[in-house]
């Protein structure tokens, strides 16, 4: 157990007893006392929380490093269906969605390129386990236990990309008890999910679970004003399951496999940004456009369709003077996805011409992609001190394998008949060393040391035809690898003035490797690697023990930020941005004033800027439809999807029902962000916007049924997902509209 402590190493009774108990409840999740905190059951008490963010179990308040921790209960009270969701519960985090594409960003710090390959800057694990692919980052939650949001660089504690921040989603381990639940959920635009899930012993030292999660949605968001349809559905299918092997007292074994497929036109349907005029409705083209939000104006409803599977086997075992963790992991996925590149009803012109944008070339694209991860394996071992010393440390190394392809790429101007035929892919070999410790100088005071090593193999091949298959001499050829070598580092240190309160400072380094455009195989060499110098200070407060206060104030230097641009040929390009500057201040409470009522909040506040962007590729609206590509100095613009300011603000509200009849909860949350860019040039933009999502909720005395009234979007407000600017339109991705439903559940 840990010692008491207060200023300068003193105690009185009163915080020594405090302090024992503070040590107590780190100890083991199956100690009495760590059980009565984590559900709130003292008179007042505010809910504990326990995290992995260090690799070992730790109280939330304990832990120098800028975490947003979500629960079971929450996701559940909330009906968060995957990451998001979480934008509306996280200060400072926007997770987008470009077609299938997860595009998360943490204090302005992400990346905008969907490129086959280009691994994001946020990185997602699911119980240890990196998902490298924005395919993958964005899966439908289910058996989920906990959701931590970490911010800032990560690199000396996980194996792999985590420069802006990560987002770990731990499912629920197996039980050695008989345990399931399950939902049915009705909601509007005639949808219906299905989650279930079941943990079992089967036999000595053997647990096993299975997880099911099945979404059907009969009619879209959105409309096709040509076609005269709906589209925007959102429907997929996932199961996953883990058996836990207890080999012996020291040692376990945790395999997991999943699969999860999905069929949408969310995303894929993109409207026209507001006030803008498609280059393919002008002459010859005269495509029909709208920019009404919510609809489309498309010969062909787009779509995509995503697959994706795979498996990991988790060792645990204690080797006497630390424990010994390996983490090997193997998945594959595959894209399907028809899209228009011009956002009208045009189909064979071939290009428009005018004075102000000149010619833009195949004017009424549309896209037919297979984009595939053939393979993505990894491994990872870590070497971690025992808990009951004053140096507590841990050793990694992590390897990566792994490959992403287009097998094809077709760009057409009239529907099945590419004139753009391209094949390629690129091959990623990559080793990190990391290292970090903590070391307790006294009670009260620690300094913390990490380093990273990492070094990164990038390879790339590819042929593009200008035909409908591949036939005849290529018209480019690209085949180029390159080796990229980088530093990372973490250092800090934390004080704790009481048992209520701790302050730490900061700094780290982040790094993510320069990547090739397979997207385009006539395009530049690879972008050049992205840095992230970090400095922050905070502090972790749980005053008079009704609530907790975290609040953090940061500095970020960006270095060669990579961002996506479009090009007349239709296809992406990438290019480094000089360097940024990102500064802000975190704030998040939670307030527990009387048993049944808990409040919460937080609120971000951020000043960013490029700092050096001289020749940045933009976009803008051409006096008579179209839009100039040009070349501009954008220093000084604000980042794109870095928001000034967020805020979001909600509770939960028990209340007993008389006896037998269990009770009612009421949970609401309000989410606001201010606007935001889409690109460096600060003309298309997100407008600032509120939602409001809503649920009231019945268990029943036993707590083994539930029913719950929910609603998200409550004010149907429009707002948008994500965008592509390019010189044919302004793509934008709608967000849902509002959606409400009933979900009746048990547990036992």
């Amino acid at each position: 157990m840990r010692k008491s402590f207060g200023i300068g190493g003193s105690v009185t009774p009163s915080r020594a007893t405090m302090a024992i108990s503070i040590a107590a409840a780190t100890l083991s999740v199956a100690d009495p006392l760590f059980a009565q905190a984590k559900t709130g059951e003292a008179a007042g008490g505010i809910e504990e929380i326990v995290v992995t963010a260090q690799k070992r179990s730790e109280r939330l308040q304990d832990v120098p490093i800028a975490i947003t921790a979500i629960t079971s209960s929450q996701i559940t009270a909330q009906h968060a269906g995957s990451s998001y969701d979480l934008t509306a519960v996280v200060p400072a985090l926007n997770f987008g969605k470009v077609v299938a594409f997860a595009t998360p960003y943490i204090r302005g710090i992400g990346t905008s390129s969907v490129t086959a390959g280009d691994e994001p800057s946020v990185a997602t694990y699911v119980d240890g386990v990196y998902m490298g692919s924005t395919l993958t980052a964005a899966l439908p939650f289910n058996n989920i236990d906990q959701i931590e949001v970490l911010k800032g660089p990560q690199g000396t504690l996980y194996g792999r990309n985590a420069m802006g921040g990560l987002i770990s989603i731990k499912t629920k381990a197996p039980s050695d008890v008989l345990t399931g639940s399950g939902s049915v959920t009705v909601s509007n635009y005639s949808t219906i999910e299905t989650d279930g899930y079941l943990s079992a012993p089967l036999g000595q030292g053997v647990a096993a679970s299975i997880a099911v999660n099945f979404r059907n949605q009969d009619k879209g968001y959105f409309h096709n004003d040509f076609l005269g349809n709906d589209v925007g559905k959102d429907e997929s299918f996932s199961v996953r399951s883990k058996w836990l092997f207890t080999l012996s007292e020291a040692t376990s074994i945790t395999l997991a496999a999943d699969y999860a497929k999905s069929h949408q036109t969310v995303g894929a349907a993109a409207s026209n940004y507001p006030g803008s005029i498609p280059a393919a409705s002008l002459p010859p083209a005269n495509g029909q456009f709208t920019d009404r939000p919510r609809h489309i104006t498309t010969f062909f409803n787009p779509r995509f369709n995503v697959k994706t599977y795979g498996g990991s086997a988790t060792l645990r075992s204690d080797i006497g003077f630390a424990d010994l963790v390996s983490i090997t992991s193997y998945r594959r996925t595959v894209l399907h996805e028809t899209l228009s590149g011009n956002g009208t009803s045009a189909d064979g012109a071939a290009a428009v011409t005018t004075p102000e944008i000149g010619t833009v070339a195949l004017a009424s694209l549309y896209y037919t992609v297979r984009q595939n991860t053939p393979y993505f394996a990894t491994q990872e071992l870590q070497i971690l001190s025992k808990d009951n010393g004053k140096l507590k440390w841990i050793l990694g190394a992590f390897g990566q394998l792994s490959k992403d392809e287009y097998a094809p790429l077709r760009v057409g101007f009239t529907f099945g008949q590419p004139i753009l035929y391209q094949l390629s892919s690129t091959k990623t070999k990559a080793l990190g060393l990391y290292g970090q410790a903590t070391y307790e100088l006294t009670p009260a005071f620690s300094l913390t040391g990490g380093l990273r090593y990492n070094l990164e193999h990038r390879s790339a091949a590819g042929s593009l035809f200008l035909s409908p298959t591949p036939v005849g001499a290529p018209a480019a050829v690209m085949s180029k690898g390159k080796t990229f070598r980088g530093i990372s580092y973490h250092a800090s240190a934390q004080y704790r003035f009481s048992p209520e309160l701790m302050v730490y400072a900061s700094t780290s380094k982040g790094f993510k490797s320069g990547v090739f455009n397979i997207t385009n195989v006539d395009a530049s060499p690879a972008v050049k690697p992205e840095t992230l110098y970090a400095y922050e200070a905070g502090f972790k407060s749980n005053p008079a023990g009704i609530a907790r206060i975290n609040g953090s104030v940061y500095y970020y230097k960006y270095k060669s930020l990579q961002q996506q641009v479009s090009q007349s040929n239709g296809l992406v390009a990438l290019e480094n941005a000089g360097g940024a500057d990102l500064q802000g201040a975190e704030l998040e409470g939670e307030l527990r004033p009387m048993r049944g009522l808990t409040l919460r909040s937080g609120i971000s506040y951020e000043h960013s800027k490029y700092t050096k962007f001289a020749n940045a590729s933009v976009f803008a609206n051409a006096p008579g439809g179209g839009f100039l590509a040009l070349s501009e100095d954008v220093s000084g613009n604000p980042l794109v999807r870095a928001p000034k300011l967020t805020f979001n603000a909600g509770g939960t509200l028990d209340v007993p029902l008389p006896e037998n009849f269990g009770k009612l909860s009421l949970n609401g949350n309000l989410y606001h962000t201010s606007r935001f860019p889409w690109e460096p040039g600060n003309r298309y933009r997100q407008d600032g916007y509120t939602t409001i999502d809503a649920s009231l909720g019945w268990t029943d005395e036993s707590s083994n049924f539930r029913a719950n009234l929910w609603v998200r979007n409550l004010t149907d407000k429009v707002y948008y997902q994500g965008s592509l600017p390019s010189q044919r339109f302004i793509w934008v991705s709608n967000a849902p509209p509002r959606t409400f439903g009933l979900t009746l559940g048990f547990t036992y």
